[in-house]
């Protein structure tokens, strides 16, 4: 009877455990919100965990009426697994695998296919295969773009408007075979134009191949009328004072070979997205594409007089369940703002991710999300995974800064010719002035 009873136990118990596991999944068409939000626990960080149980926001579960990962290898070709064995690492650099010389002209993922259960360098190689994904979208010309604050109970408390500019060289398609002496990755630049206040403040950044090799960072203020040289732990400052930095972009735009990373699982997840559909791109010819101004438009909170949650909460966005990887990563730099940050990413993508960020004291600080958006051209032949929304929320302050870049009224053109010369130090100056 003892032997009857205890296996009667142990199958009452099973049958709670898988229903509590059940209960514990979400299926399109769910809406999450302070109800119930243990459904979501484990799926996505306790971040956001918590605003779902405060009333802050609210998780819409949707489904992807499409293949994100045939998105990427539409995009990639060949060049999805071409490169499997050319390439390794050392000392955090990519080296051709026969000579161990560094790599030029990296095209496509440098390393298909590896097993990050296994491989060491995993997380590495999953974020040089992230970043060359990008660089195969070639230069980067956003002419309009808005940096806006928003606070978590007052709304929309300013917005500033810029251009954004990025000349890729290794990665980019349109450079191979191209002089490179000084081996560099890549220019970027972005110049305020409004309010009145800051117009003209820019930055502009250089990137090496080399991983000893600090970016070149310039500073230009139009109340001195002079670019200034400034030091790569800037890249970490806010952005006029709000509440992104220069390496959150994208999620992360830091140089990688400065960050210490660690897979730490794979699992599934929710990731925000954009929409079940893809958005609409352009092409404009000679390899040259476009993301359409009139994709669908982000609904935030402050713009619903209906809605009582935190105002910087995007309303209309789907979170879909995703497989993921859950990566550490913690700056080699003694002076960088961020502790360890915590990155949640879409596994076939890179994209989609939540970064988790953290003081140099190891206290929880803020969250970024950045919303997976993929494009398509009309007769389909083109498909491009991207991003859409970039928000970053500090949850000690309680306010929140948006930078409105894919988005509505806003055109992102990719694989176009730039002028080089502007990302000179003398043309920085000009363009600024």
């Amino acid at each position: 009877m003892k032997i009857r009873y205890f296996n009667m136990l142990l199958t009452l118990f099973l049958f709670m455990a898988l229903g509590s596991a059940s209960f514990a999944d979400v299926s399109p068409g769910d809406v999450i919100d302070k109800r119930n939000w243990q459904t979501v626990q484990g799926m996505v960080p306790d971040s956001i965990l918590n605003w779902v149980k405060e009333g802050r926001i609210v998780l819409n579960v949707g489904k992807l009426n499409y293949s994100p990962l045939e998105f990427v290898k539409n995009d990639l070709g060949d060049l999805y697994s071409k490169n499997k064995g050319k390439y390794a690492l050392k000392d955090a650099e990519i080296v051709d695998a026969k000579t161990g010389q560094i790599a030029l002209d990296v095209l496509g993922y440098p390393f298909p296919g590896f097993d990050w259960k296994e491989d060491p360098d995993a997380a590495l190689k999953f974020m040089y295969n992230r970043l060359y994904m990008q660089g195969y979208w070639g230069n980067v010309d956003i002419p309009t773009w808005q940096l806006q604050f928003i606070s978590e109970d007052k709304g929309l408390i300013r917005e500033a408007e810029a251009s954004y500019y990025q000349y890729v060289i290794d990665g980019n398609p349109r450079m191979v075979g191209q002089p490179n002496p000084q081996q560099l990755q890549r220019h970027q630049m972005f110049k305020f134009h409004t309010p009145f206040d800051i117009a003209g403040t820019a930055q502009m950044s250089t990137r090496f191949i080399s991983a000893t090799q600090q970016d070149l960072l310039f500073g230009f203020l139009p109340s001195i009328r002079r670019a200034r040289r400034l030091t790569p732990a800037n890249r970490s400052d806010p952005i006029l004072g709000g509440d992104a930095v220069i390496d959150d972009a994208w999620g992360y735009d830091g140089k990688i070979a400065a960050f210490d990373w660690k897979i730490v699982k794979e699992q599934e997840m929710l990731l925000p997205y954009h929409s079940e559909d893809p958005q609409l791109l352009l092409h404009l010819g000679s390899g040259i594409y476009q993301t359409s101004a009139k994709m669908k438009k982000i609904v935030w909170g402050y713009e619903d007089s209906g809605w009582s949650g935190a105002k910087w909460a995007p309303l209309n966005m789907i979170w879909v369940k995703r497989p993921g990887y859950i990566i550490e990563s913690k700056s080699k730099d003694p002076y960088y703002n961020y502790g360890t940050i915590i990155l949640w990413i879409d596994a076939e993508t890179g994209m989609g991710m939540l970064k988790i960020i953290y003081d140099r004291a190891g206290k929880y600080w803020k969250t970024f999300l950045v919303g997976g958006c993929d494009f398509a051209t009309e007769d389909g032949k083109k498909k491009m995974a991207i991003y859409s929304l970039q928000l970053a929320i500090d949850d000690r302050s309680k306010r929140a800064s948006n930078i409105n870049g894919v988005a509505t009224g806003n055109t992102y053109t990719m694989g176009g010719n730039m002028d080089p010369s502007i990302f000179s130090l003398g043309g920085f100056a000009k363009f600024c002035k």
